[in-house]
């Protein structure tokens, strides 16, 4: 196991430690999902500094750009800037261009980790494959199914993550990054839906 999946394990179970326990104090199962998208952020930005020597690492600069979009967009992230009477920062956050600007950086980051995960494995089938659903998962968050779109994000996610495993070791230094980041995410949309 990767130093950055121990991360990635390390904070699945911390968020399901403090789901048991509000389950037995509380009686219901709930973690702190409010943090999800700055835990993503801080975790991008972690992986970027620590890699920042290994060949191709602008690739997590660009996740992390795409994660910062995402970031900016949370509400909770928002509470805290209206909280702390950041109020440039609240009113730049008001303008819905950024919040197309952030969709659009979020999703393209992912058609150009297909595109890297393509020109690694040669493999016409998984580029093809992720591709479409990603246009898929773009589709149907566009027409407001978004449980749908979550589903199919989270496929997109593990079949990248099959198609990393299937490369030789010394070319997916990177993507092993990129395939923990991703494992991340997926894991932290499933405690999202276990409430």
């Amino acid at each position: 196991m990767t130093k950055e999946f121990k991360v990635v394990f390390t904070i699945g179970l911390i968020y399901l430690i403090y789901g048991l326990n509000s389950l037995f104090s509380l009686g219901g199962f709930a973690t702190p999902i409010f943090l999800n998208a700055g835990i993503l952020f801080l975790v991008s930005l972690y992986f970027l500094i620590v890699h920042l020597k290994v060949k191709d690492w602008f690739y997590l600069l660009g996740f992390n750009i795409a994660i910062l979009a995402y970031t900016l967009q949370d509400g909770f992230v928002r509470y805290l800037f209206e909280r702390n009477e950041f109020d440039g920062v609240v009113a730049f956050l008001d303008h819905n261009w950024l919040a197309y600007i952030g969709l659009f950086l979020y999703f393209s980051f992912f058609f150009i980790a297909i595109f890297y995960l393509y020109k690694q494995t040669k493999n016409i089938f998984i580029g093809l494959g992720l591709s479409l659903l990603l246009l898929l998962c773009l589709a149907l968050k566009f027409n407001n199914l978004f449980i749908y779109a979550d589903l199919i994000f989270n496929l997109f996610l593990i079949v990248f993550m099959v198609g990393v495993y299937r490369l030789k070791p010394n070319y997916r230094i990177i993507l092993e990054v990129l395939s923990a980041q991703f494992t991340l995410i997926l894991l932290l949309d499933f405690f999202k839906y276990i409430i």
